[in-house]
């Protein structure tokens, strides 16, 4: 994940990457102890004057602040321990923090991106923070925002983290993948409706932005930084006090610093983002400098969606843009919730209008067929699916998503949960399955049938926990979906071994099926390395098989296998453990 400050949306010519690169540089080899003259740096880049100048004055400001702290509370430098957590690389910094990708020590919210503070804050605003800001971030679940998995400071400078997210931000991911229009309609349902539940639990983002939204690899819109403006921002440049947020993205009353601002500032940054996804631009076009984005957001100077150009679906995305672009909070829709609702009805409108044409091309094909064609059985279209598994370490309270195998090795006691939605309705199916010949139905519980559901968490409560079990092999979690329910579900583990055996792997690692295939997952910089026979071929065998059958039989197949040393729960957890 990287992160930029407030200079990638303000230069349009390019030259704006260009300076956060040498402020970058500069603030590290300052870090590393070198002297770096401001000087020296402007004459080394003539060319990026004056904006170079007024970026290092800042880098100034926040450096004062950083002198004069409490033991303890130095600045991230990588490589070295910062609190509980240990520095592994810089991801960037901005206007209001430093990023880094870090790992926890103690294993409890395991590898993140940790964004630390410029500076320390004073002892109330702290505490203030605390009890406000941080504890309802942490309780923030959504598929479309990535998690904060823990907040707290380290001295008198706070830092929050999230979990680490391969992806591009959207703008960067734009440049080489031009959306569509029906493209850009599924990024704002998912982002308006990852707006509106953040709402409807009391947190505003307050600094939406393209590069505030992280495209995954598979896709899929996140929204980073949530909340994040109003806590770690506490010392900006003197002309920036009292307004938050990325002038070319701002509200006019939150650029004028009106104390009474609210939710709506996010609801005029959502439809910014779309306009910027439709025509490449933001809410107040292309301006030369921060200085003229903050006149033209403080007087309101928005440049609507051109409501005639481009396709129907086209005009009607822009139609919703403007409504949320109004210069006074009182012209947008009232909430995230109004506007996500808009971006929905939009979209079953398309799906219908496309489904009519379809079944008329359906039925044409059909005829067709039935004269020229022996009869067979067509394939079921795709379907989309997420599978999420949260990790919680047997003697620890926090939690973090699987994604590499910093997790391993396994303890005795370590427990997940499995959280999965798809993009229809499936008759679902989550199963636990072991190398040594266990396998256990997660979902439906026994004696239930199977029902068509969209969304599945087992367990079904948010505090509960499904224990995994003692380590040695291979344990999988298994997600499938059908689109009508088996008759015997109880005959459902020979079905499945039918296709092979469960995947049996020695070392340390993550075994994932998905669209792409089987693959195997090692993270070479872990403490505990791969042992044995890393060329063994897991292309065969039940996962493959499974994968081999969609969509034939299955719609969906997702699966993530845990492979550990055999006695690894015997073993010293000494990942980040000082030497």
């Amino acid at each position: 994940m990287a992160e930029d400050g407030q200079l990638g949306e303000t230069l349009p010519d390019g030259r704006s990457e260009q300076i956060r690169r040498v402020v970058e540089d500069c603030m590290f080899r300052r870090a590393r102890g070198e002297a770096v003259s401001d000087q020296s740096v402007i004459d080394g880049h003539p060319d990026l004057m004056p904006a170079l100048a007024e970026e290092l004055r800042r880098l100034r400001i926040v450096e004062e602040a950083w002198e004069g702290l409490e033991p303890g509370s130095d600045r991230p430098t990588a490589g070295e321990t910062w609190g509980k957590y240990v520095i592994e690389k810089p991801l960037g910094t901005g206007g209001q923090a430093m990023v880094f990708q870090a790992y926890d020590r103690f294993g409890a919210a395991g590898q993140v991106a940790l964004k630390v503070a410029l500076g320390p804050v004073a002892s109330k605003e702290l505490q203030a923070w605390a009890r406000t800001e941080a504890e309802p971030l942490m309780k923030l679940q959504h598929p479309g925002i990535v998690r904060v998995v823990d907040a707290g400071s380290v001295g008198a400078v706070p830092y929050v983290a999230t979990r680490l997210v391969e992806g591009l931000p959207l703008d960067a991911h734009v440049k080489s993948h031009s959306p569509s229009a029906g493209q850009i309609l599924d990024w704002m349902t998912q982002l308006t409706d990852a707006v509106a539940c953040a709402h409807e639990r009391g947190v505003s983002h307050r600094d939406l932005k393209p590069r505030n939204v992280i495209v995954t690899v598979e896709g899929r819109p996140l929204i980073i930084d949530f909340g994040l403006c109003t806590l770690v921002g506490p010392y900006e440049p003197p002309q920036q006090i009292g307004r938050s947020g990325t002038p070319p993205f701002m509200a006019p009353e939150q650029a004028r610093g009106d104390p009474d601002a609210d939710h709506r500032v996010d609801i005029f940054a959502l439809g910014g983002i779309l306009k910027y996804l439709l025509v490449g631009t933001g809410p107040y076009g292309d301006r030369d400098s921060q200085e003229e984005y903050i006149e033209a957001a403080t007087n309101g100077l928005v440049e609507p969606v051109d409501p005639g150009g481009g396709s129907r679906l086209h005009r009607r995305l822009g139609r919703i843009a403007n409504c949320a672009l109004a210069a006074e909070p009182e012209g947008r829709y009232r909430n995230a919730r109004e506007m996500s609702r808009a971006l929905a009805r939009l979209r079953i409108s398309r799906k219908l209008a496309v489904g009519v044409a379809a079944a008329i091309a359906l039925a044409a094909a059909a005829v067709l067929a039935a004269v020229v064609l022996p009869g067979r059985k067509g394939d079921a279209s795709s379907v989309t699916a997420s599978l999420e598994i949260h990790f919680q370490r047997a003697d620890q309270r926090g939690s973090y998503q699987v994604l590499t195998a910093d997790l391993l090795p396994l303890r005795h006691g370590d427990r997940i949960q499995v959280h999965s939605t798809f993009s229809e309705p499936l008759a679902t199916y989550v199963l636990a399955m072991s190398s040594t010949g266990q396998m256990k139905v997660l979902f439906p519980r026994r004696g239930e049938q199977a029902a068509e559901v969209q969304t599945v968490s087992v367990p079904p409560g948010r505090d509960q926990w499904l224990p995994l079990t003692r380590p040695g092999g291979t344990e999988t979690i298994l997600l499938l979906g059908r689109r009508r329910p088996l008759d015997d579900a109880a005959g459902l583990k020979e079905r499945l071994l039918a296709y092979g055996p469960p995947p049996a792997l020695d070392g340390v690692g993550l075994l994932v099926a998905d669209e792409a295939g089987v693959r195997f997952i090692v993270n070479d910089d872990a403490t505990y390395r791969i042992i044995g026979d890393r060329s063994v071929t897991v292309e065969k065998g039940l996962l493959a098989g499974l994968l081999d059958s969609v969509p034939r039989e299955w719609a969906v197949v997702r699966a993530i296998s845990f492979t550990h040393a055999e006695d690894a729960n015997d073993r010293p957890d000494t990942r980040g453990a000082d030497p």
